[in-house]
């Protein structure tokens, strides 16, 4: 079984949420400035993905994960979603 460990985050507005599935990540946009934010920044043949539960998506390989540091730098606020094991 796995299931999701939330990085906690405080009653603040979130941008941008990011899923670690180890070798890649999924960029998620959360808020207005997340949308406006990826579209400045992630290259225009980016890999959507489409979740209707969670909504879209971008798959970034974990090497560009220097993206997520730009993102902070640039005061969007983060929430950080690891996927474990738990079997």
């Amino acid at each position: 079984m796995i299931e999701a460990v939330r990085t906690p985050v405080s009653a603040i507005m979130i941008d941008l949420q990011v899923e670690n599935h180890g070798s890649v990540l999924l960029l998620r946009p959360r808020s207005a400035m997340g949308r406006f934010w990826i579209e400045d920044h992630i290259p225009k043949d980016a890999i959507p993905f489409a979740d209707k539960v969670n909504g879209p998506a971008f798959i970034i390989e974990r090497c560009y994960m220097g993206i997520v540091s730009d993102a902070i730098a640039q005061g969007l606020n983060i929430e950080q979603l690891r996927w474990i094991d738990g079997s």
